[in-house]
């Protein structure tokens, strides 16, 4: 039995099949436990490996400085039946997000974001806008965010 381990940790290192080496060695039958550990040296190599992917993430969590905060968001939209009859699939969209930190500075960014959408059945609408996103920048100011945004509700 111990030919078996030696065979299944040579496999383990160098990427092989465990179990073409479980049949050669334990005869066409593998034993239960012999299967089992082999089984427990497979699942032990995929965790390590995961582990070692994202070990280097563990460094940059742990330099995550805490800010609470607030998110408000203000949202409407409706639709466009009402100016015009033939407009009834057409629908309107607006929302408004405030975000304030516990930092004295209070508003750190505002989010505003009109668009339009098109009812494509009684279920589902597609949508595009405009975003206008200013956000306060510590000691430097403020830097404006303008772009497209679009959505499949």
């Amino acid at each position: 039995m111990s030919e078996v381990f030696r065979e299944i940790r040579s496999r383990v290192q160098f990427g092989g099949k465990l179990t073409a080496s479980m049949t050669r060695l334990a005869g066409p039958f593998p034993s239960a436990t012999a299967t089992s550990t082999a089984m427990k040296i497979l699942l032990l190599k995929r965790l390590v490996t995961v582990f070692l992917l994202f070990s280097p993430a563990v460094g940059a969590w742990a330099e995550i400085q805490q800010d609470e905060g607030l998110w408000l968001m203000l949202a409407g939209q409706g639709g466009l039946e009402k100016v015009n009859e033939d407009l009834r699939d057409f629908r309107w969209w607006l929302d408004v997000q405030p975000r304030f930190s516990d930092r004295a500075d209070g508003l750190v960014q505002t989010l505003i974001r009109p668009g339009v959408g098109h009812r494509l059945t009684d279920n589902t609408a597609g949508w595009i806008g405009y975003a206008w996103i200013r956000t306060k920048r510590d000691g430097q100011g403020h830097s404006q965010e303008h772009r497209i945004w679009q959505q499949l509700t």
